[in-house]
């Protein structure tokens, strides 16, 4: 059975469609209102229900059904190359770490249309949200460390498994909240080996996609490598403490953190944005920064 809801409607119904221990495993609500969303995510959704959540040309669509799990769903439309984000999807599909989204499904809708299932985030796009939307830059270095410390543990794991993710940005790094924030890597579609050449279609997307660009993408016969994500993450940093892109200046870039963190992480995200490739650290090398033992 499927029912369109909108605003308009009876909202006690709606809990009693959602809650009900009688309905069948067809059964299925469409919500089809942001409003409506943004009420819902000030609920604790209850645990028997199945909700995806998927950006569709604005629109946003809560799918609840008779399913013990929670997944979001987003759409691929126009993607840079069909076969290539299916082969990163399955190579994430086998990821199993704490600190990245789960990959549980891929479905190919057309042949310039994607769907893909992930794991359920109650704040997923909490730091584009705060950073892009609202301009509140994070000055607490406390959950800075935390925050950072998660995303280069997923990064590791990644690099270990002899990938790059090569598009990690504000709105690729999804939140979910319980006791406290936790951040988790999303979006594979753009995962790559390490040390094969990059492939034209996704350099034309990246350039397209990144909000600060990775000097190496100048070059049209780039073999990727792990720094790609270090300088992207640099750029994510860079824009959690300032609410700005860094520049193509080292000098200013110290300039403009020196007002708003501290002097060694401030040290720590040059040298994530160095424009040479072999100068920056990896994620181990990151980790073990003395700035996560202040």
């Amino acid at each position: 059975m499927n029912t369109n809801l909108t605003q308009d409607d009876d909202s006690i119904e709606f809990q009693k469609a959602v809650t009900s221990p009688y309905k069948c495993p067809q059964h299925l609500l469409i919500i089809n209102d942001s409003q409506f969303l943004s009420s819902l995510r000030d609920q604790e959704e209850p645990e028997e229900t199945f909700l995806i959540v998927s950006e569709i040309q604005q629109d946003i669509h809560i799918v609840i059904s008779s399913k013990f799990i929670k997944r979001i769903r987003y759409t691929i439309q126009n993607p840079y190359n069909t076969e290539q984000i299916i082969s990163s999807l399955r190579r994430a599909q086998q990821f199993n770490d704490d600190n990245l989204q789960q990959v549980h499904q891929y479905v190919i809708e057309n042949e310039v249309t994607l769907k893909i299932y992930t794991s359920y985030a109650n704040q997923y796009n909490y730091l584009q949200e705060r950073i892009e939307t609202e301009s509140r830059i994070l000055s607490n270095e406390i959950k800075l460390r935390s925050y950072l410390y998660s995303i280069l543990e997923g990064l590791k794991y990644i690099h270990e498994n002899n990938c790059v993710h090569m598009c990690i940005t504000l709105k690729n790094i999804e939140c979910h909240k319980n006791e406290y924030r936790q951040l988790k890597i999303n979006r594979f579609e753009t995962l790559q080996e390490i040390k094969t050449k990059l492939n034209p279609d996704l350099r034309k997307y990246l350039m397209k996609t990144l909000p600060h660009i990775p000097p190496e993408l100048g070059d049209s016969n780039y073999i990727i490598q792990t720094s790609f994500d270090i300088f992207c993450l640099g750029v994510v940093i860079f824009q959690m403490c300032t609410c700005q892109l860094p520049e193509d200046n080292s000098r200013t870039n110290r300039l403009i953190l020196k007002k708003f963190i501290s002097k060694e992480l401030t040290n720590m995200i040059l040298l994530m944005l160095d424009f040479q490739v072999e100068n920056r650290p990896t994620t181990t090398t990151l980790i073990d920064n003395q700035w996560f033992n202040i």
